[in-house]
């Protein structure tokens, strides 16, 4: 029996960026609900604060490209700050970008 790994390598170039783009917008949907669940609140509580529908914010929780503007909105509804960072590993250098 093959493995997904093994069947995913055997399909055309195009499918497999499909496979992962879906993966991507996957992961990033889970870390906008993951932090919503560590801070212990609910879809309608976060909505509420930010003052729109609850499907509103499901929308928001899947989309792939959530502006940072809205995720910062979202982690301030949540109690918490928004840090962004850019790493130039070539440069050994690390950038804090503050809101």
């Amino acid at each position: 029996m093959k493995t997904l790994d093994q069947y995913i390598k055997k399909l055309p170039v195009r499918e497999r960026a499909a496979i992962e783009a879906g993966a991507h917008r996957k992961i990033a949907a889970l870390r906008l609900q993951q932090a919503r669940e560590a801070a212990g609140m609910t879809q309608e509580q976060v909505a509420e604060r930010l003052g729109i529908t609850q499907a509103t914010l499901s929308r928001m929780e899947h989309r792939p490209d959530v502006k940072i503007s809205n995720i910062r909105r979202y982690v301030e509804a949540l109690g918490g700050k928004l840090q962004v960072r850019a790493v130039f590993p070539r440069r050994h250098k690390t950038v804090e970008l503050e809101s």
